[in-house]
């Protein structure tokens, strides 16, 4: 009968092996990405994360499979903007514009648990981010305004909570607030 090793974390030893293994996304050269894309696109107006699979060309199998570390990146800037994500029944997706071209970027929940990452063009509309504000991580023009309220938020939960208004009761009120101003938006 084998005995369990004492004093020794699986868990810490794996996650140490997966950082040494090298990750594509940080080699990744986003502008150079984003003018493949384009050129992509023109044959191909919507590509996806799985395409690698069938594809013939050696270039373009290697930056389907950086299309993950390209969404990260755009999520990333629109986390720190405050910017949705556009949701639909299968996941969500960015829309970007760059040299007056429209792209949605996004992943669906695919089967299996595993995500699937898509690129295609589309219309541009006025709630497009412009592709330089992100690499060159210019703040949308309401990025300021909403971390000052959020802010303001902050203090005020926190001088409750130091006047001894019970934290539920906090969490309670501002839960049935948000679902009262998002059910009216519907």
């Amino acid at each position: 009968m084998l005995k369990k090793r004492e004093n020794i974390d699986e868990v810490a030893i794996l996650e140490e092996i997966f950082d040494k293994i090298e990750q594509p996304g940080h080699e990744l050269n986003k502008y150079d990405y984003i003018c493949w894309v384009e050129k992509y696109t023109e044959n191909k107006q919507l590509f996806t994360s799985e395409d690698e699979c069938y594809e013939s060309d050696f270039d373009a199998e290697k930056n389907l499979s950086k299309l993950m570390w390209f969404y990260d990146f755009i999520k990333e800037y629109a986390d720190e903007n405050f910017i949705a994500p556009t949701k639909y029944r299968f996941g969500s997706y960015y829309s970007i514009k760059f040299n007056n071209v429209g792209y949605n970027i996004g992943k669906e929940f695919g089967p299996f648990g595993r995500d699937i990452y898509f690129c295609g063009r589309t219309k541009i509309f006025n709630s497009f981010i412009d592709y330089f504000d992100i690499e060159n991580n210019i703040p949308q023009k309401n990025t300021e305004h909403i971390k000052k309220q959020l802010k303001d938020l902050s203090d005020l939960i926190t001088k409750m909570t130091n006047e001894n208004v019970p934290t539920d009761a906090i969490s309670e009120i501002t839960e049935k607030t948000l679902k009262k101003v998002l059910s009216n938006k519907e």
